[in-house]
């Protein structure tokens, strides 16, 4: 079995395996962004002529060798991409003499289809998601890919020569470093036919932006009011404990089940009333403006008054900058409110970061004015 067939049996038996390639894309269940994308590379070829006289020889079998590449992005695990090949020559000497006697030129352009088989990023790797696939949605992290196509074989030499045929099935394996700002690194090994083989370094730079997944806004807190305090058998309406009629947790007698004495309850009235800033930042900044500061006052009370309430510190950004780059942005953000929070006596106990991106926009990023809305820092109530 040559290498080829053995290559083709990998890429197919990992394309029908539960979770392979084509099983990754029945789902349906998210919209993928096709994006286009050019490359370059360089690497070194072997080229292994055969001869129907006895009287050549190979002499000289590697040569350097460029590449172009050109393809789109069809779904999260397949690639179409369109090539050129200049594999370099072949030396032929003579057997007898060991003289040069010609070279025989290869050049190769065609069409593939590449399968991504593994890719090194999941739903931990971002905050924005809980798609395991996510690495191969944006074509970022490490991958593993193989790569079927069809091709022909143009050549060209001095000598007397014959092509047994000028369209060839071609086989590769590779693998691919992604980028968040488009560019990727690939090294791969590609069979064009049985005389000429590569061995290749590219670089390429996909265009447009990797579409992250829509985040179901949190659900809105259920508030009830705290229960009715049980009395012991011997209380009265007029001796049985009260509070102040303002809504007030009141300590409850030990062993009725009710608050513990140290940790007030968030009445209902507090948290319906309560209205939950929103902080805006300047263009690629973090620092906090004195009406930031003055906005944030009411919720610095209502967190040192209540310590059992914890909210989320919900960093966001506009779209300029890359996406790992707005990602650290609004981490930034999200920590700096919490550093000044902390500061005015919150616990940091009831503060939990959470870094956005530029993927939950509220606003058309195409204006200043949209992108001045979208630099923020909101919250939302975790517990209470």
């Amino acid at each position: 079995m040559n290498d080829k067939q053995l290559i083709a049996i990998a890429i197919i038996g990992a394309a029908f395996t539960p979770g392979g390639l084509f099983a990754a894309d029945m789902s349906g269940e998210r919209e993928f962004q096709q994006r286009g994308y050019l490359g370059l590379g360089i690497g070194i070829s072997r080229l292994k002529p055969e001869s129907s006289c006895n009287c050549y020889e190979v002499d000289d079998d590697n040569d350097f060798a460029g590449i172009l590449h050109a393809g789109i992005d069809l779904s999260p695990r397949f690639t179409l991409e369109g090539y050129y090949a200049n594999l370099g020559e072949a030396g032929i000497g003579y057997r007898t003499t060991g003289q040069h006697a010609g070279d025989v030129e290869y050049k190769h352009y065609g069409v593939s289809l590449l399968g991504y088989l593994y890719n090194s990023k999941d739903a931990a790797d971002y905050a924005d998601s809980s798609d395991d696939d996510e690495g191969f949605y944006r074509r970022e992290g490490l991958s593993l890919f193989g790569r079927i196509g069809l091709g022909k074989m143009d050549n060209r030499s001095n000598l007397d020569y014959r092509q047994n045929a000028e369209l060839h099935l071609h086989l590769g394996v590779g693998a691919e470093y992604g980028w968040a700002n488009g560019f990727a690194a690939r090294a791969e090994f590609v069979s064009y036919d049985k005389d000429a083989k590569l061995l290749s370094l590219s670089l390429i730079k996909r265009f447009g932006k990797a579409t992250a997944p829509m985040v179901a806004a949190a659900p809105a807190a259920v508030v009830e009011e705290p229960a009715a305090m049980e009395t012991n058998a011997g209380d009265t309406a007029d001796n049985a404990p009260s509070g102040d009629g303002s809504g007030e947790a009141v300590e409850a007698r030990p062993g009725t089940g009710g608050p513990r004495a140290d940790a007030a309850i968030v009445p209902a009235h507090i948290l319906s009333d309560l209205d939950l800033p929103v902080v805006y930042f300047s263009l690629d900044g973090d620092d906090l403006t004195p009406q930031s500061k003055k906005d944030l006052e009411p919720l610095v009370d209502t967190l040192k008054k209540y310590p059992s309430m914890q909210v989320d510190v919900e960093g966001h950004t506009d779209s300029l900058g890359s996406t790992d780059y707005n990602m650290e942005l609004s981490r930034r953000r999200a920590e700096q409110v919490i550093d000044y929070l902390v500061g005015q006596g919150v616990s940091r106990n009831q503060l939990v970061a959470k870094p956005f991106g530029e993927s939950m926009p509220v606003a058309d990023n195409s204006s200043e004015d949209g992108r001045r809305l979208n630099r923020r820092v909101t919250f939302s109530i975790k517990k209470y």
